[in-house]
């Protein structure tokens, strides 16, 4: 970083999820290549603990919860309203909740 401040957590997370992101790339390409295992099963391990690294993803029950605070706090009533209530979830938990998980509940529960 050359902004020449501390580093945040958030700054790590999301370095972090960068690196998830590029080696899982190159995993993929490893796997549909699929001649060297070795690469391969590196690659999974790499993934693995880059995973590890981060934060527990907000899911299940937790999520919903969440979902339905933000939903009262936004003051969301019809599907125009859930790209604020999926920007306030993304701010309130970092970016850090299954993304794909919210979208369907926070859709299911807006007109």
């Amino acid at each position: 970083m050359n902004e020449r401040r501390d580093a945040t957590e958030e700054d790590v997370n999301s370095m972090i999820k960068r690196l998830i992101k590029q080696t899982n790339e190159t995993l993929e390409m490893s796997r549909k290549a699929g001649n060297n295992q070795e690469r391969t099963d590196t690659l999974a391990e790499q993934v693995e603990i880059l995973e590890s690294l981060l934060p527990a993803q907000l899911s299940g029950e937790a999520l919903v919860a969440l979902i339905e605070q933000t939903i009262a706090e936004v003051g969301a009533t019809t599907r125009k309203d859930m790209g604020r209530v999926m920007g306030a979830l993304n701010k309130a938990t970092g970016g850090n909740f299954d993304k794909a998980a919210a979208a369907k509940e926070v859709g299911s529960r807006l007109a």
